[in-house]
């Protein structure tokens, strides 16, 4: 089967995902025309209503959006639910502030709850049916692996793995010659290119262009430098630019403005969670309630990073060591805060004070910075920006994700930087926390000191 061939999958997926939105537009049609507008002394007819859910639509789709929630059946079936779930929940609050402005005051929230429930548990049987409904149409795609010695062997088994949209049919090596990976191309719908060799990348992209064949490819440093560049026009050949590789001054403002805004906003949320943290941690073992350790920022700069103790007081007697998701350092309260991530709000307070941004690549100790610039001279260039709660990698990757994988994630985040990233990041970061199959594995050394 050809990979041109293919083009029906993305109909397919568009559709489902129209239904899902006309559904969930459906019941809070209904919602509206059932309760709130016959309270109007002026009921709205039916351009108020076209317009009303339309713009509920709108922002559905926008959120699905920002979720990444907008492809169900391509992508993991409980992360396609917590996307639209959360998504959802957003379009909700939206719309219930939207008829706060249409009465002029308080209206009673109880019925834009029930449609919420009720939309939640739509989504739930929707997304499952669809799941099914593609993967039945959609057969995986078969990728053919092409690789050379320096590829990582275990790339293909992680693909398939992760997800029921891929299987590797068949892998060859460059070794084998270019009539053998010529001859193999056209039993298969795209290629896996676990190639470093820029002229066999080359080569092996100009014979899928040729074909119409799509390719996977695992990216080098200087392959998302390039994506993040931008378009040119001084004269009549394209340029692409660099950004530099940091924020610029206007980024780094607005950027702090929102860390301002959003964290002090944080905090007053999360207040009742935090005490209720620090009070299980102090009950479980008498220990004390934080853990701090300096980790490095923008342009390598110390700071103490605070987050809830997780470990038993004396974790480190034996020296530092990798925290694996069965370690018995790790206390009763401390698996529950690593599992949904809550011992990370005290970082909130880290950005407040400056040391940190709400997104950014994640803090490393200078120890572990030092190990991984020696074997990735490239670590350098995460330490460009300031370290954050949450970022590309910590949502995109596990705690066990090799770390040069991550460093692709990070870089990716620095050329890619915009406001509109950053908000996107953080509430894909709820649905992070959702799958908690993402905290498992090993986590960062830690040592536990006071003061």
């Amino acid at each position: 089967m050809m990979g041109h061939s293919r083009n029906y999958e993305k109909a397919i997926g568009a559709a489902l995902y129209l239904i899902d939105v006309a559904m969930l537009c459906g019941v809070f049609y209904e919602a509206w025309e059932r309760v709130y507008n016959p309270q109007l002394t002026r009921l709205f007819y039916w351009r108020g209503n076209i317009f009303l859910v339309a713009l509920y639509a709108a922002t559905l789709m926008l959120s699905f959006t920002l979720m990444k929630g907008n492809h169900p059946g391509e992508t993991r079936l409980l992360e396609t639910i917590a996307s639209q779930t959360i998504g959802v929940l957003i379009t909700d609050f939206a719309a219930y502030v939207v008829l706060m402005l249409v009465f002029h005051g308080f209206v009673n929230p109880l019925p834009v709850l029930a449609m919420a429930g009720i939309q939640i548990v739509m989504l739930f049987f929707w997304d499952w049916f669809a799941h099914r409904l593609y993967n039945r149409l959609v057969p995986p795609m078969r990728l053919l692996m092409v690789y050379d010695r320096k590829s990582d062997p275990e790339l293909a088994l992680k693909l398939c793995g992760a997800s029921a949209r891929y299987e590797v049919g068949a892998s060859i090596c460059v070794d084998e010659g270019r009539e053998a990976i010529k001859a193999l191309l056209p039993e298969y719908d795209a290629v896996l290119v676990a190639l470093w060799d820029d002229q066999w990348r080359g080569w092996l992209m100009r014979q899928c262009l040729k074909r119409n064949i799509s390719m996977l490819l695992r990216p080098t440093v200087t392959d998302v430098v390039i994506s993040g560049m931008q378009e040119k026009h001084p004269i009549d050949t394209v340029l692409l630019q660099s950004t530099g590789h940091r924020l610029s001054l206007d980024q780094r403002f607005l950027k702090r403005t929102m860390d301002l805004v959003i964290g002090a906003i944080g905090i007053v949320l999360a207040s009742p969670i935090m005490i209720a943290a620090a009070i299980a941690i102090k009950l479980d073992d008498g220990g004390p309630v934080f853990f701090r350790q300096e980790r490095l920022t923008r342009d390598a700069k110390p700071f103490r990073v605070f987050k809830f103790r997780s470990m038993v007081p004396d974790a480190d007697k034996d020296g530092p060591r990798w925290a694996s998701e069965d370690d018995d350092r790790i206390t009763r309260v401390g698996r529950i805060l690593r599992k949904t991530r809550m011992d990370e709000l005290p970082q909130l307070f880290n950005v407040m004070r400056g040391d940190m941004s709400l997104v950014g690549p994640r803090p490393e100790s200078p120890a572990l910075a030092e190990e991984f610039t020696e074997k990735m001279p490239e670590f350098a260039y995460r330490l460009k920006v300031k370290a954050g709660i949450t970022g590309y990698a910590q949502v995109y990757g596990n705690y066990s994700t090799d770390p040069a994988d991550k460093l692709l994630m990070d870089i990716m985040y620095i050329e890619r930087y915009s406001p509109l990233l950053d908000i996107s990041l953080m509430l894909l970061t709820a649905r992070a926390v959702l799958m908690t199959d993402k905290t498992t594995g090993v986590k960062e050394k830690e040592t536990v000191k006071e003061g």
